[in-house]
């Protein structure tokens, strides 16, 4: 499955981001971040790729850091594939937020 979504950072979303994929039993997730219409990001995760993933395992989520310029807009393709169950939560976290609600977990 395919999947396009446009991020507006505004303002003051520029910075460090995560991208988390709250799904780690997915077979294989590629994500590509463009800006205006040239990759300024891509990395890969899943199952199906443990020897060539970027995105990095933390149970129960697949998570790959972002950096984001403030007042931009980007365009982000995500592809997934995965012969169990198909549930793809998405995510975007300030890093500081995510570990300390991960910590609470």
């Amino acid at each position: 499955m395919w999947s396009r979504t446009t991020l507006n950072t505004g303002d003051t979303g520029g910075g460090d981001w995560l991208w988390v994929v709250a799904n780690p039993h997915l077979d294989r997730v590629d994500v590509l971040v463009l800006l205006d219409g040239q990759t300024v990001a891509r990395w890969s995760g899943g199952n199906a790729s443990p020897g060539r993933a970027d995105a990095v395992r933390v149970h129960p989520f697949l998570l790959s850091q972002l950096a984001l310029k403030a007042g931009t807009e980007y365009t982000v393709y995500m592809h997934v594939h995965s012969r169990g169950v198909f549930y793809v939560p998405v995510s975007l976290w300030r890093p500081r937020a995510f570990w300390q609600a991960d910590q609470v977990r």
